[in-house]
This record gives C-alpha cells, sequence and structure tokens, in this order.
C-alpha cells in the first residue's frame, strides 16, 4: 500500500482559481448531490411532508438562518448544484482560499439562487467553538487536502445537529503507482499535462478505505462508509 503524500499547496492565487473553475466536474457535481439527496429522508431531518406522500414538502421559508452546511466549497460549484436539484434550504459556504470565494461570488450572483447560498471565509474549527449547527453538512473532495484528516470528519461531525445528515465524498487512494497512473490515464487522459499532475497528487495525498472507516468509527454520530466508484469513497453519518 502506498504511503500518504500531501499536496503542495494549489490555487492560491486566482489565476489558479479561475484555471479550477474552468474545468468540468458537472458530473461529478451533479452525482454527489443526487446521492446525497437520496441519502436523506423526511425522518432524518424532520422536515414536514405532505399529508399524502412521503415526499419533501416542496419549499421551505429561504429566509431561514442556514440550514445547509457545505464546507470547502470551492468555487461555489456544489451550492448551486445543491440548489438546482433541491427546492428547499439555505445554504453556507465556507472556504479558506479568498480566491476561490471571489469566483464562488461571481457564480453565485450569475445565478438564480443569490438569496439561498451564503459565503464565508472561515474552516470548520470557528464553526465549531460557536456551537453552529446544520441539518446537512456536506463536503467533496476536500480531504485529501488536509493533514489532519480525523480532526476535520471530526469537526464536521460536530457541526451536524441532532437528526442532521453528514455526506462525505472524497478521493481514494490506489494500492499502487500504477493503479494511480491507470486512473489518471483513465479519468484524465485527454486532460493537459498539468491537470494530470494535479489529479495524480490528488490521489496519492487521499486516503485508503481503512483510514476512513477507521477514523468514522471514532465519529461521535452513526456512519456508513462505502467505496462509491473507482476512485472514491463515501461517508454518510446520522446524528441522533
Amino acid at each position: 500500500m502506498l504511503t500518504r503524500v500531501l499536496e503542495p499547496e494549489v490555487m492560491d492565487t486566482p489565476e489558479e482559481a479561475r484555471a479550477y473553475d474552468e474545468m468540468d466536474f458537472s458530473a461529478v457535481n451533479a452525482a454527489f448531490v443526487a446521492d446525497l439527496v437520496a441519502a436523506l429522508t423526511p425522518a432524518d431531518l424532520q422536515l414536514p411532508r405532505d399529508a399524502t406522500t412521503p415526499e419533501f414538502t416542496p419549499a421551505l421559508p429561504t429566509s431561514l438562518p442556514p440550514t445547509v452546511l457545505d464546507v470547502g466549497t470551492g468555487t461555489a460549484r456544489i451550492p448551486l448544484e445543491f440548489c438546482l436539484q433541491v427546492d428547499w434550504g439555505h445554504v453556507l459556504a465556507v472556504d479558506l482560499s479568498p480566491a476561490m470565494l471571489e469566483i464562488a461570488q461571481e457564480n453565485i450572483h450569475a445565478s438564480s439562487y443569490r438569496d439561498r447560498i451564503t459565503l464565508r471565509q472561515t474552516t470548520t474549527t470557528p464553526l465549531v467553538a460557536e456551537g453552529a449547527r446544520f441539518q446537512i453538512v456536506m463536503s467533496n473532495s476536500l480531504v485529501h487536502h488536509v493533514a489532519d484528516a480525523s480532526q476535520l470528519l471530526h469537526e464536521l461531525a460536530m457541526l451536524v445537529t441532532p437528526g442532521g445528515v453528514l455526506f462525505v465524498r472524497d478521493l481514494l487512494r490506489p494500492e499502487t503507482s500504477a493503479a494511480i497512473e491507470e486512473l489518471v490515464n483513465t479519468h484524465a487522459g485527454q486532460d493537459t499535462p498539468r491537470q494530470q499532475q494535479l489529479f495524480r497528487q490528488s490521489l496519492a495525498a487521499s486516503l485508503s478505505l481503512k483510514e476512513v472507516e477507521a477514523i468514522a468509527r471514532e465519529l461521535p454520530i452513526e456512519t456508513t462508509v462505502t467505496k462509491n466508484s473507482d476512485r472514491h469513497w463515501t461517508l454518510v453519518g446520522k446524528a441522533r
């Protein structure tokens, strides 16, 4: 098994953030939100239901405080996809990169969801200290960027209100260098050499399934961990 190799810091400049935003992750983002929605039930979130169906109420007031947290939002593509697929909830989208958040603001302003997404430059640690809680806490492809994945996942779990759901997805570290190259060729074969190298580094910086499972067993909420593609794991947690 390959040992984990953390990525060098990237995408801190406006140029790097813009280049990242121009990469096409639309299918991956749509699948992330669709899988999140599939993991939710009205009972989990204690949301009102129609008297005759088990479906969610079509809309909830968007003037309420944020009910959804997206951590490591980048340029806000996941919150925008969430609002496209789900017609309730207000999203607090957080990231540490000013360059990413500047483009995120542009993307939100250009959408019809300006009243449903709020941006904030922060990490999970201040939110936990503030006692913030959310019905849905989601994070896509952030874990492989941080050195202490256990601390991040613990703080994400602490931000879920009782009855709420944690949904985290990230890359899965292959067992060999050859397996990394196979994934790069399969999923980034048409990309630029720079983009291929970023993907290669991200795979090397990711956790193994056993590492994710070990962390999940220590979280203060009930969790399940699955391998959902040839390069991704997903953690779903429910706070009781």
